[in-house]
């Protein structure tokens, strides 16, 4: 009867062990991704916006603006504005030493009310309260839904997680073919497809785009306005034109090509030098080209993403407490499990040793039991982690392995040992690491106490 509760008590703290485990080493994970992930974005933002300034570039048209007055027309409006617009973005902005990040989120996609699946919070001004609705056009009605347009090097500027699909690359930029590719944010992901096809007007432009990418929950990207959080935005890049066919295409390039040219943020290395050679490259071209513009210091830009950064510090410091936190605790209860295990069988132990049974085995058969069942508990965290947690796959790309024969097995593997996509290969090594570790504490108190009842008498 004795030799049952022995053994049934002991099924119980295996099972606690495990269970105990899994849990803890699947939250261990949670938090390793976190701070791994935010402090990524906390060096990325202290690299962009540590000695720079930022200044923002407008066209100074009809009126008055900052005490300046002009009677210019838009130059798109001129005698050969579009081509003008376009060499001063092709041939100085982005030749220049100093980078241009064109962002707007002010220009919306209209679209079908019947072929948009979204619901009220995808419309342009929901948060505010003033979104439109339903609005009639051409014996139709449209939704005006929230985009953003954006240039490489904006898209660059701080790093985004890609959920399923793709994110933009270098030939999405590049010249307009049949569809522009779009990537939509991770609240798209419950309406649309990888591949879908999205009509819609974008300034008065009939226009198709293909859906390449879904971005991951919480998204940021760089936005002059109070929008950092990009999950109910369409992200389009700004892309290429040829040569403007009729006047209509004409009209939409001038206007398109004022978003980039003259409607864009300009980083620049913070010395004199730097900002003196930026303004002499604008005022030339301005010159030569004929337009008129003025500048706006965004001071409140780089402050207010190094609060951003501080709150994001401070959280991370908050995270990096609950992580050791629960590491050491984590360990402490393993012990505790561990020391409860040998003493209920310390007796058993006694007597394979009186039978002769070497302290080498007694050992071995210990580490080799324990090595198995952690082994189990780190592949099943690891597992757990990569396919069902949602942090790193989501359906949508467990959907698309399985229609391209691609193997759990051989994704699993890449996500264990490199990660392309982000980081998650390290939040992943460090959790079986730490895995390794309660492994090996969970055999210290045993095999101290095995050696110690064998003394000096017995040999390996």
């Amino acid at each position: 009867m004795t030799k049952i509760f022995y053994f049934r008590f002991n099924l119980i703290l295996d099972f606690l062990t495990v269970i105990f485990s899994f849990f803890s080493l699947s939250l261990l994970f949670v938090l390793f991704s976190f701070l791994i992930h935010t402090n990524n974005y906390f060096t990325t933002v202290n690299e962009e916006f540590d000695n720079v300034q930022i200044f923002h570039l407008n066209e100074l048209v009809g009126g008055i603006i900052y005490g300046q007055s002009t009677e210019n027309d838009p130059l798109w409006l001129q005698s050969n504005g579009l081509e003008r617009l376009k060499s001063f973005y092709y041939d100085v902005l982005l030749l220049a030493e100093f980078s241009v990040a064109p962002v707007n989120n002010s220009q919306f996609l209209e679209i079908r009310v019947d072929e948009f699946f979204g619901g009220e919070a995808f419309q342009l001004g929901y948060e505010e309260g003033w979104n439109a609705g339903k609005l009639p056009f051409e014996g139709n009605y449209f939704y005006q839904i929230k985009a953003v347009t954006l240039n490489q090097f904006a898209w660059e500027l701080l790093p985004v997680e890609i959920a399923s699909g793709r994110g933009f690359q270098d030939e999405d930029f590049g010249v307009i073919s049949e569809t522009i590719p779009i990537v939509l944010g991770y609240q798209y992901m419950n309406y649309y497809n990888i591949g879908d096809l999205i009509a819609a007007y974008y300034a008065a432009i009939d226009l198709e785009f293909e859906v390449i990418g879904f971005l991951a929950e919480n998204q940021v990207i760089f936005l002059d306005t109070s929008d950092y959080f990009v999950d109910f935005y369409i992200l389009i890049p700004f892309v290429t034109f040829g040569e403007a066919q009729t006047a209509e295409e004409r009209d939409f390039q001038g206007f398109y090509y004022t978003m980039k040219a003259l409607n864009t943020y300009i980083f620049v290395e913070d010395t004199p030098e730097s900002i003196n050679h930026m303004y002499n490259v604008i005022h030339v071209s301005s010159e030569e080209l004929d337009f008129s513009y003025f500048f706006s210091l965004m001071d409140h830009t780089i402050i207010r993403h190094h609060e951003l950064n501080n709150l994001i510090h401070h959280h991370t410091e908050v995270v990096q407490v609950l992580l050791y936190s629960s590491m050491v605790l984590l360990a402490a209860i393993i012990v505790i499990l561990t020391r409860i295990k040998y003493n209920n069988q310390r007796k058993l132990y006694a007597i394979y040793m009186m039978m002769g049974i070497s302290r080498y085995k007694q050992i071995a058969m210990i580490v080799l039991l324990n090595a198995v069942v952690f082994a189990l508990i780190i592949f099943s965290v690891l597992y757990y982690a990569v396919f069902y947690s949602d942090i790193i796959l989501v359906g949508e790309q467990l959907i698309f392995f399985a229609e391209h024969g691609i193997s759990r097995w051989s994704v699993f593997w890449e996500y264990i040992t490199f990660d392309i996509f982000g980081f998650h290969h390290v939040s992943l090594q460090r959790t079986a690491l730490f895995g390794i570790l309660l492994f090996l504490i969970s055999i210290i108190y045993p095999v101290l106490k095995i050696n110690k009842l064998y003394g000096g008498r017995a040999k390996w």
